[in-house]
């Protein structure tokens, strides 16, 4: 009888030890991937978009059509190679028209060599430029507002961060560049003004 019960005393503690430890595993919180904003960059600090030449291009941040152009707006978003780790890189403008907001994609267009920063980022940093363009049917005559939206996307799971022409609030950080960005959405008055001929 005493060896039947030291047997099962044994299982039952094994058991025991066994749920305890998957238990624990499922409370363990899963890795949480986070967007780098270290080299967010979208103008020059105190300086327009549109002023202000993208580093090794003949083009500015922003490309405004001239009146009576059917172009689109052309919105230019450097980032850090690989910003959101593990997720998929997405990029987005919210381009406010005056009645309502428009979310609209982006695209990666080229690498960029660390060398056309003239030593503002380290030597052998891989950085990306991006591009979104606000299509004529999108964007009124007047003035318009834009944030942009740095995004890392999988499997249902996302993480934002925006790009913010001035800072606000409790979500606000800069980089080591001067771009204002936030973890909030809430980026009324914060965000880039544009008037369109």
């Amino acid at each position: 009888m005493n060896r039947i019960h030291s047997i099962f005393l044994f299982f039952a503690l094994a058991l025991g030890v066994l749920l305890a430890a998957g238990a624990a595993t499922a409370q363990t919180p899963a890795f949480a991937p986070d967007v780098d904003t270290s080299l967010l960059l979208h103008s020059a600090v105190g300086a327009a978009p549109a002023q202000v030449q993208v580093p090794g291009e003949t083009f500015p941040f922003l490309q405004l059509p001239a009146a009576g152009s059917q172009e689109p707006v052309r919105i230019h978003v450097i980032t850090s190679t690989d910003f959101a780790g593990p997720l998929d890189e997405q990029i987005y403008v919210r381009w406010w028209d005056g009645r309502m907001a428009h979310w609209i994609m982006g695209y990666w267009v080229k690498n960029l060599p660390a060398e056309v920063f003239d030593g503002t980022i380290p030597a052998g940093t891989r950085v990306d430029l991006w591009r979104v363009e606000v299509p004529s049917y999108v964007w009124q005559p007047g003035s318009q507002y834009y944030a942009i939206q740095v995004k890392g996307y999988k499997n249902g799971q996302s993480v934002e961060r925006y790009l913010l022409a001035h800072g606000g609030g409790d979500f606000t950080h800069t980089n080591a560049l001067g771009q204002i960005w936030s973890a909030s959405e809430e980026f009324n008055g914060q965000d880039w003004a544009v008037d369109l001929p």
